[in-house]
């Protein structure tokens, strides 16, 4: 929800400052496919969690490595783009806390309790035996519609989002070809 509230507010900061979707939509990613093939894979996990014998713990990190071996593809495809950098590090945060505790985010002992099916898949909580406990989900957001936690690796992957609408979106503006001042005309025609 961070991240989707972080698009929103990239495309209204953008706009607020006299930029249009349409600069952003124009903006030459190279291999956008593999964000959107990443975020795919990550959403199939519970539906083929379901069909797949076993417990998912066994085979749960193979769309984790994939889906980020795809965003990191992406990321070095379009390393000019700063704010992907910015991106990359909190995907780099969030892969190595979730690498670190078995392929599960921590997030504190109250999410627990409210976890969806799907959520109890991806985390796990918070214990004595966590591994770098300060890069998962313990940063508590109060605010009322994302209400929650989130992680280091989400604020950079958010601000990165913000920060790379601002730069699609920013105003274009078409070079309009010189004029050729009056003497220089003349010049030519001799």
């Amino acid at each position: 929800m961070l991240l989707l509230a972080c698009v929103l507010a990239g495309c209204i900061l953008g706009w607020m400052r006299g930029g249009k979707l349409r600069n952003f939509l124009s903006f030459p990613f190279r291999f956008l496919w593999l964000p959107c093939g990443a975020f795919l894979l990550q959403a199939s996990v519970l539906p083929f969690s379901r069909w797949i014998p076993g417990e998912p713990d066994r085979w749960l990190w193979l769309p984790l490595v994939l889906s980020y071996s795809m965003l990191a593809i992406f990321f070095i495809g379009n390393y000019r783009i700063p704010s992907l950098w910015v991106m990359a590090l909190g995907l780099f945060l969030n892969g190595l806390v979730i690498a670190l505790n078995g392929w599960h985010m921590p997030v504190p002992e109250e999410m627990v309790s409210v976890m969806t099916e799907m959520q109890k898949l991806r985390y796990t909580p918070l214990g004595n035996d966590t591994r770098l406990p300060f890069l998962g989900d313990v940063l508590f957001i109060p605010v009322p519609l994302l209400r929650g936690y989130a992680s280091l690796g989400d604020l950079f992957l958010g601000g990165g989002i913000i920060w790379l609408f601002l730069s699609g979106m920013g105003k274009r503006e078409r070079r309009k070809p010189k004029r050729l001042k009056r003497h220089d005309h003349e010049e030519t025609e001799r």
